[in-house]
């Protein structure tokens, strides 16, 4: 009987803490709105891969095949870039400590709508619900980028976390290891940092480069670390996970 006490006490214990650490992470969004009539805010951030982890943590009860949709196809870093080293961010890119405030990437549509429908489910709260931006929402989010998005110009580049540097006015792909910033990080009085990956007055982030975005009818916009600037209005159909395409979740007013 006392070990059963034990046990249940131990049980609420974890759970507490497990809804402590979802409650954080949704605050971690920090949702804001770009227009008070609105009846939508966009999180600040991506969905970060410590935000995911929690996600797939409390998915132990799902069948095999459930888990393998929702998983992060890590491997995906080497089979989508076989003319580069990327065997380190396959193995350490969703594993290690130092990436957790990076975006989550490699997982599917399906996935990410999963997510949504979880924070939406964790969140509990009868006025809002989580899901994925339609095109139209995000293209009424890149209107606040006062910043130029479709040049290929080398002196534009320095507005985005695109992953390339310059030779004269050739683009040659840079290193992968510079293009996820730890944008979570608190931010010093030091301009620059503050600055670097904040692109409306609104203090909303990376919505233009560091990763493609999902849209609600499976589609990703945005560019990447891996784009031109000139790419980041290309609307494109998402076959598969890819290290380019992450998320960024909108809360709806129902």
């Amino acid at each position: 009987m006392r070990s059963l006490i034990l046990l249940v006490i131990l049980f609420s214990l974890l759970s507490c803490r497990v809804n402590r650490q979802i409650k954080k992470s949704i605050n971690a969004y920090k949702f804001t709105k770009i227009d008070s009539q609105d009846s939508i805010a966009y999180a600040k951030f991506e969905t970060s891969n410590i935000q995911y982890k929690l996600f797939l943590n409390s998915q132990e009860e799902l069948n095999l095949a459930s888990i393998q949709e929702l998983r992060v196809r890590t491997e995906a870093w080497t089979e989508e870039y076989t003319y580069a080293y990327q065997e380190p961010m396959q193995r350490n890119y969703f594993k290690l400590k130092k990436y957790d405030q990076h975006p989550v990437v490699n997982i599917n549509f399906i996935a990410a709508k999963k997510y949504c429908e979880w924070l939406t489910q964790e969140y509990q709260n009868d006025k809002f619900y989580f899901r994925l931006p339609t095109k139209s929402e995000y293209l009424k989010l890149l209107e606040t980028v006062n910043i130029k998005y479709d040049s290929d110009n080398p002196e534009d580049y320095s507005e985005f976390n695109f992953n390339m540097r310059f030779d004269g006015n050739y683009p040659i792909d840079g290193s992968l290891y510079t293009a996820q910033p730890n944008y979570y990080k608190i931010e010093t009085r030091n301009k620059t940092q503050q600055s670097s990956y904040t692109q409306n007055k609104f203090g909303i982030k990376n919505i233009v480069g560091n990763v493609s975005e999902f849209l609600s009818d499976g589609t990703y916009i945005g560019g990447s670390w891996d784009s031109f600037p000139s790419e980041v209005l290309a609307n494109k159909k998402v076959d598969r996970p890819l290290p380019t395409v992450g998320f960024r979740v909108i809360k709806a007013e129902k």
